[in-house]
């Protein structure tokens, strides 16, 4: 956690979190409600009358000990599924009247899948091999001992123009983020682990890829705080990885809610195929004691109540009786 506003509070000691859970802390702090129930214990309170204006992600594969920034709160994770952030989208989209900028960029089975609610605004971004080269041979990163041939080396670097991109694009036209609609943007770079791969940990590629990624973090952290007025958060998530990233080149645009569609139907596919039992929460065995009980407890009233009536004597038990009993002696 790079960057919080004070209004939105993290433990400074809780437990590790699942990368799983990496989307319902978003949404969290976004005010709304997750999908699935939040375990980790370092999310305080929030308010949907007090949220964040934005919330950046970078998401880093490849080993995370390399890393070293500047950070407001630190917390251990727990790969065990890669982060999605449909379902923070999702969300917004639904509970949010404007529509949201939403940025979501990945080396998702190709180099460059760029989804975006502003489709125009990042219109100058390469999309092509070649365009990719002739932006970087105008030396605007200094790729040092990094080789743009190389195709470990053009991934990474790609990325990280890719990034820059974006965050010059937002400083072109920032009446886009001078609203009241809460924005999203996911920045994922994938290339870092397919050079400790190709290049080992302790190699000069690998070290000057590291000092590249941390320059590029720590301006996009300054440029998102200016551009938001600090009114965001801004978090690395950082794990280990053995996927390798194909280098295709293209730029896709994709519905989110198609994406969404095919989870589901995925899903769905995969819970049947498998016989899996559907998901309880945490609260179900309290609920179902409150209604199996409270049930018991109504039937034995009734029937309390019923054997009483059963067995009442009508003309001591009953003053409906009483009163005309007495009505018709004065008669």
């Amino acid at each position: 956690m790079i960057h919080t506003p004070s209004h939105v509070t993290f433990q400074p000691s809780a437990k590790p979190i699942l990368s799983s859970e990496v989307s319902s802390v978003i949404t969290s702090t976004f005010g709304f409600t997750p999908n699935k129930d939040l375990k980790w214990d370092g999310l305080g309170q929030t308010s949907l009358f007090a949220r964040p204006k934005a919330n950046v992600l970078v998401s880093v594969e490849g080993t995370p000990q390399l890393l070293n920034i500047d950070h407001h709160r630190k917390y251990g994770v727990v790969s065990d599924d890669v982060v999605h952030t449909a379902p923070v989208v999702s969300q917004l989209q639904s509970n949010v009247a404007a529509s949201p900028l939403v940025v979501d960029f990945s080396t998702d089975s190709s180099l460059f899948s760029l989804r975006a609610e502003y489709r125009e605004l990042f219109s100058s971004l390469p999309a092509t091999v070649a365009d990719l080269r002739r932006v970087l041979a105008e030396g605007e990163l200094d790729t040092g001992v990094l080789n743009t041939t190389h195709e470990a080396d053009l991934l990474f670097v790609g990325e990280l123009k890719i990034i820059m991109g974006i965050l010059d694009a937002l400083k072109q036209q920032p009446q886009l983020v001078q609203d009241a609609v809460p924005d999203m943007y996911h920045l994922r770079v994938q290339g870092l682990q397919r050079l400790v791969d190709q290049y080992g940990t302790q190699s000069p590629q690998v070290q000057h890829a590291v000092k590249m990624l941390e320059d590029v973090i720590h301006q996009v952290t300054t440029e998102f705080r200016r551009l938001y007025s600090d009114n965001l958060i801004i978090q690395v998530f950082s794990t280990p990885t053995t996927e390798k990233p194909s280098l295709t080149v293209s730029r896709r645009a994709r519905s989110l809610l198609q994406a969404d569609e095919k989870k589901d139907i995925e899903a769905t596919t995969t819970e049947e195929d498998l016989g899996v039992a559907p998901v309880y929460t945490d609260m179900f065995p309290v609920v179902f004691n409150m209604m199996l009980w409270g049930g018991i407890a109504y039937a034995l009233v009734i029937i309390a109540i019923s054997y009483g009536i059963w067995v009442m004597d009508p003309g001591k038990d009953s003053i409906i009786y009483r009163m005309t009993s007495t009505r018709k002696k004065d008669a």
